[in-house]
């Protein structure tokens, strides 16, 4: 059991408790959950009460960190066992990639387009159909507010009218 560095108030051990000594005696603190699985506790310092993950206090207190990396990562992924032997110091991208290879977190899929736009080419009264508005004002090196407004107009100067935006189901 060591005293926290900052926080001198309390000491934690290596298995992850948390103990107040601001009362006469030593108390084990009970931490709660955060809703995704990270245990917390409430530390009061000067009067101010404040949550502090105890996985980051394990590590500051136990484990030195040279190379000044932000993240505390749970090496075998489970959030709640916060013993200093199951906790590293990693940086932003070591822990994204941490949990993708455990399996602990999935990229999003990309998004399915949400309208397909039917397209006319002024010049040649040929259509087509795209969901990628975004690369037809990039072609054009526009903004997408430009790119709207220059659809809309009257006197557009683009060589392209929307004629049908259809919702995807």
């Amino acid at each position: 059991m060591k005293r926290h560095p900052l926080h001198t108030d309390y000491f934690i051990t290596e298995e992850g408790e948390v103990l107040s000594s601001r009362k006469e005696t030593l108390h084990k603190m009970k931490p709660l959950s955060n809703g995704i699985g990270y245990l917390r506790v409430r530390i009061c310092k000067k009067g101010v009460k404040k949550h502090f993950y105890v996985h980051r206090l394990v590590a500051e207190t136990f484990i030195p960190n040279p190379q000044k990396k932000p993240c505390v990562n749970h090496i075998n992924g489970d959030k709640s066992d916060n013993s200093v032997n199951n906790l590293e110091w990693v940086s932003y991208k070591e822990n994204t990639h941490h949990a993708i290879s455990q399996g602990l977190w999935k990229p999003s899929p990309p998004k399915k387009p949400k309208y397909v736009y039917t397209i006319l080419i002024q010049s040649t009264g040929e259509t087509f159909q795209t969901s990628n508005l975004r690369g037809l004002w990039e072609s054009f090196r526009m903004t997408r507010g430009t790119f709207l407004l220059s659809l809309s107009s009257k006197k557009t100067k683009l060589p392209l009218k929307i004629l049908e935006k259809r919702y995807l189901s």
